[in-house]
């Protein structure tokens, strides 16, 4: 009787265990849906230049190893304005290199946002970053969650040098 109350309870914690395990990562699973849905909808939310309407396509790169990355692969192919949205994945020297319309860093190495916007320098390459001071790390956009809930920020001087112009509706909602 001793043993199947001790077997009771340890299948009972293991059962907890396991049930925490798979809520958490069901809200870590929405919580990237969510933020792959603000990127998209920010993107449509940007003048982009008529030199990108030659590809027909806008290019929105994240690194290869992003947990993003699949989320924004469900994005692959719908408009954003006239283009087609290309998600690619891309290794971190190459964050914001050529073929880049659009950069998504994630928080985590915050020297990382700092790298791709220097590599993006002045060309119009919209620079979006997660977490608390992307916008001082070099990022166009900031994007943020606190308590479940998803805000942005934006730096529009930024944005203008590159030739890059933003709604005034999402400035509405900013």
């Amino acid at each position: 009787m001793l043993f199947l109350r001790r077997l009771l309870r340890y299948l009972l914690v293991v059962w907890l265990c396991l049930w925490a395990a798979v809520a958490g990562a069901s809200d870590l699973a929405n919580e990237v849906r969510v933020k792959s849905a603000v990127v998209y909808n920010l993107l449509q939310f940007v003048s982009w230049p008529k030199a990108y309407e030659e590809t027909g396509s806008l290019s929105l790169c994240l690194l290869e190893d992003s947990p993003m990355f699949f989320s924004l692969r469900t994005y692959q192919g719908r408009k954003v304005s006239n283009l087609s949205l290309l998600v690619r994945a891309v290794p971190a020297g190459l964050l914001g290199g050529a073929g880049c319309q659009a950069v998504f860093v994630e928080a985590g190495d915050p020297s990382l946002l700092m790298r791709a916007a220097n590599l993006v320098g002045m060309q119009p390459v919209l620079v979006i970053g997660e977490g608390g001071g992307a916008i001082s790390r070099g990022a166009m956009i900031g994007i943020d969650t606190d308590a479940g809930k998803v805000a942005f920020t934006g730096d529009l001087a930024a944005l203008r040098h590159r030739g890059l112009k933003v709604s005034s509706k999402l400035l509405l909602l900013a």
